[in-house]
Parts: C-alpha cells; structure tokens; sequence
C-alpha cells in the first residue's frame, strides 16, 4: 500500500498493523497485486495514491474483483483503455469479451443512526435499494455505447443494515422476494410501489431508460470471519443475472457460487430461482485456489 493511501484510509492503516487478520488480508492484496502486468500495477497504484478515502477502499476492492476473476480462470485485464473509455476490468469467457465496473456501495445516512462507538440503529424505507438501483444504472449506462456485455460488480462497503438483499431490491423492485411475476404485475404494482426507481431489471417492461447491455450484477460481500474456528476473510457472492440481455453471462463463468437464473413461462411471465445454495461462501487463500464452504 502506498504512503498517500495509508494517510487516507483507517481501514488502509488497520490493514498495515501486526493484527493477524490484517496481515492475512494484506498478504492475499499483495498476492493480488502482483499478479498484475507491470502496466497494470502502476495503473492500480495511481488510482490508489490519487482518491479520497472512499476512492482509495474502491481501489482496493478493484483488486479483489480482479483477483476473483483470475482465479475462475476469466483471463481480466485491468483498467483497459476501449474506445476512449477506461473500465475497471475486461474479462473473456468462451472467448466472449465482458466489461466489469466495481462499485462499493455504502449505506445513506439517512438509513442508520449512531447510538454508540460501535452501535447503531437502522431504518430503511427502500432508499438503499433505490440509491443502489441508481448508482448501478449510471455505472451501466456509461459503457453501454460501446455495445458490450457490462457486469457490475457490488461490493457491501459497511454493514451498517446494508445487505445483498437490498441489491437484489435495486435490481428486482417489489418481486425481489416474489420468484415469478408477468409484465402485467409489474405495470399493475407500479401503480403502488416505485419499480421504476428501485427495479432496475424492471424498467424496460415500464418503457423507462435502462442499460442495455447491463448482464448481470455480481453482489459481494467480502467480510471477516466471526467464527474462532474458521478465521479469516471470506467472499460471498450472489450473481444476479438478468433474464433480457442482449448477451447473456454463463453460469459456468461463476460455477459453484450462488446465482440467480431465470426460466420464461410465456412471452411475458418470468420465474427465477436460486442455484446452487445461497448459503455458499468462499476463501481466497494468498497465491491461488479457492475454497467453497457453507455459510453457517
């Protein structure tokens, strides 16, 4: 980690401490690190030497989402240069290219309220999935002149209240916990609820600007271990596909980890389902592998 970061982050501090976790968690960025080109590093560097704190923690997780794609065996560059544009990571599957953005998400104040040093209380009246649903369409949208599949990656940036669940309510409004609805609930429930704030996957079924070329969201949360017996940093994933895309992201690509799929039962009814297991989590160790495991 860079002097300007270390200055910038709390986290960044923690990270270069004698903590046993910390120094875990900075072993496998290292790892990372260096299994980016020579270009790519220093790119990764200014990044993380030129933002703000919060600029500084998405860097970070930049390098986690590159890490995870190298060890599915994705083949992903690091910021590339495409058409006068800069994402953060292009990855090949079944020798198709996909843009992916890494967004780390936190929750709006106004969702949460501080009791104590380490204390809180929550509230939420569906303004974390709407800020959510907005930050992810920006992202999406900003690429999508360049025709590509776009993968937004999602990372929990507190836990403040703030889960993957509300990412699935960004992307699927009201029916995030319904697994089948036709366009007619949807245009029937718009009436009462704000599926085209909140319902990112829902906007084009309501005629409202969407991303086209948006694939799949991949939300993460990249969290430390409260289990004495099994220590360490631990990355759950949820990959939310979409079920109208123009090209769509294979299972394959995300074997092993929990994914949302879809199956159509008519021109305008829909019914998705989880597979394999939501509960499945996995260890990244420091060099190579991946470990899946039961959340308990």
């Amino acid at each position: 980690m860079t002097a300007k970061a270390i200055d910038k982050s709390q986290w960044v501090k923690w990270l270069v401490s004698e903590s046993v976790s910390a120094q875990e968690t900075l072993a496998f960025l290292e790892s990372a690190y260096l299994n980016l080109t020579a270009d790519e590093q220093s790119r990764w560097a200014r990044r993380i030497s030129s933002g703000d704190e919060q600029q500084v923690m998405g860097t970070v997780y930049e390098l986690v989402a590159i890490e995870l794609l190298r060890r599915r065996q994705l083949a992903p560059r690091y910021a590339p240069k495409i058409k006068g544009k800069t994402p953060d990571i292009l990855f090949t599957f079944a020798g198709k290219e996909y843009l992916a953005d890494v967004y780390l998400a936190h929750s709006p104040k106004k969702t949460y309220q501080m009791t104590g040093a380490r204390s809180w209380t929550s509230r939420n009246a569906g303004d974390r999935a709407r800020e959510l649903a907005e930050e992810i369409s920006r992202k999406a949208t900003k690429y999508d002149k360049l025709g590509m599949p776009i993968i937004i990656f999602v990372f929990i940036g507190d836990h403040f209240g703030l889960k993957i669940k509300d990412i699935e309510e960004a992307l699927l409004g009201y029916f995030h916990d319904r697994q089948s609805f036709t366009k007619s609930d949807v245009v029937n429930m718009n009436q009462v609820y704000p599926l085209d704030v909140s319902g990112l996957y829902l906007r084009k079924i309501l005629g409202r600007p969407y991303p086209k070329h948006l694939t799949a969201v991949v939300a993460c949360d990249w969290y430390d271990s409260r289990d004495s017996r099994a220590p360490g940093k631990y990355l759950h994933c949820l990959v939310i596909h979409h079920w109208d895309t123009k090209c769509a992201l294979p299972i394959k690509a995300f074997r092993r980890f929990p994914q949302i799929v879809w199956s159509r039962k008519g021109p305008h009814a829909w019914k998705w389902r989880v597979t394999p297991n939501l509960a499945v989590i996995a260890k990244l160790p420091v060099g190579a592998g991946m470990q899946f495991f039961i959340k308990n």
